[in-house]
């Protein structure tokens, strides 16, 4: 989870400063539903468990905690 926190920190600067032209997610959107917004709050960000990626069992996207409704 920390790892995430710092990737998008960093990312997030390299963009800023024109030093990027794309980021790719990947994983943090699998682990994370509601990313767009998780990313413009900060987070908090779910770990991967990539054995849960695309296939095997009934575990995967739907088992990450989503963050809370917004207040209307």
């Amino acid at each position: 989870m920390e790892r995430s926190s710092r990737w998008v920190q960093t990312c997030s600067t390299w963009w800023r400063r024109a030093w990027l032209a794309a980021v790719a997610y990947g994983s943090l959107f699998l682990a994370n539903p509601g990313l767009p917004r998780r990313l413009a709050s900060g987070g908090p960000f779910n770990a991967a468990d990539k054995a849960t990626f695309y296939g095997g069992d009934h575990r995967g996207y739907t088992d990450y905690p989503a963050l809370p409704a917004l207040p209307a």
